[in-house]
């Protein structure tokens, strides 16, 4: 999946000039939602008729997917500065570029925190909220339905801000949301909670890979990105073990689990401030 999520950043960077690339991504995201959302029903139906289709439908499928790709993609890459490709490198070397890794350092720190969303809070919400299976299910497509229906109206909103900006935003929405859940109890508050979570999912996701694609040089793209998940992929399956250990250590009063997770969000954001402005998207200029 990883590799797959590599290749399909370089191709939309590729495929678009840096002005377009938030939204492009942003296009991506609500597509793979769409999928997300209406795959175990299409899974369903099928394994209705017989469990075999399933993985021939989706063989299949990643045929048509390959030959769309190679009817349709753009020969030459669309960046204003397109080199020739080089040699391939080891992809560890993307983390001599010291903008390159400042920023994959400071995101995936960031995704502790963010990391929260999804096995933390589900537990959370079962312990300390008592949410039905069927609450927790409406809370989910609450998310799906805001990624889907809102993702271009926050860029629109946000199209004046830089992505770096746009990551900090996007980080503190999810903080703010996290900080307040020891505060309130019900489902009518975890519906606007969930809306905050993600709305600052929508403004920092397509941001994120639009900064990852604007710090790489154009040659390098595919390393640099499979770099970055690399260094999130060490780090982002901490977040629901630390979020789950500290459910555990907190079994007796849950909302006191937030404390620590939020104290320990918000020194990254005041000490990460100064790393940020150590980043110049423009040192590779695509």
């Amino acid at each position: 999946m990883n590799i797959i999520g590599a290749a399909d950043n370089v191709i939309v960077s590729n495929s678009t000039y840096y002005t377009e690339r938030n939204n492009a991504f942003s296009i991506v995201r609500i597509f793979q939602n769409v999928g997300f959302s209406i795959g175990p029903a299409i899974g369903g139906f099928i394994a209705g008729i017989g469990f075999g289709y399933i993985f021939l439908i989706t063989t299949l499928s990643s045929i048509i997917e390959l030959l769309v790709y190679i009817k349709y993609l753009p020969g030459e890459m669309k960046d204003e500065s397109a080199e020739k490709m080089e040699k391939k490198e080891d992809i560890l070397n993307a983390f001599k570029d010291r903008p390159f890794f400042i920023a994959a350092m400071l995101i995936s720190l960031f995704y502790l925190i963010m990391g929260q969303w999804g096995t933390t809070l589900t537990l959370f919400w079962k312990g300390y909220d008592l949410m039905t299976n069927f609450q927790i299910g409406l809370l989910y497509s609450v998310n799906g339905i805001v990624v889907t229906l809102g993702q271009l109206p926050v860029n629109r909103i946000l199209k004046r801000f830089g992505d770096i900006t746009k990551v900090n935003l996007g980080y503190l929405l999810y903080l703010s949301a996290f900080s307040i859940l020891p505060f309130f109890r019900g489902f009518l508050f975890l519906v606007i909670d969930t809306l905050i979570i993600t709305i600052g999912e929508n403004i920092i996701s397509p941001s994120i890979n639009t900064i990852i694609s604007r710090i790489s040089p154009v040659e390098k793209r595919g390393q640099y990105f499979t770099s970055f998940q690399v260094m999130t992929g060490f780090i982002y399956p901490v977040a629901p073990v630390l979020g789950t250990f500290l459910l555990t250590v907190y079994s007796k009063n849950l909302a006191f689990m937030w404390y620590p997770l939020t104290i320990t969000g918000s020194i990254f954001f005041l000490a990460f401030i100064p790393l940020w402005k150590k980043i110049r998207m423009s040192e590779h200029t695509n």
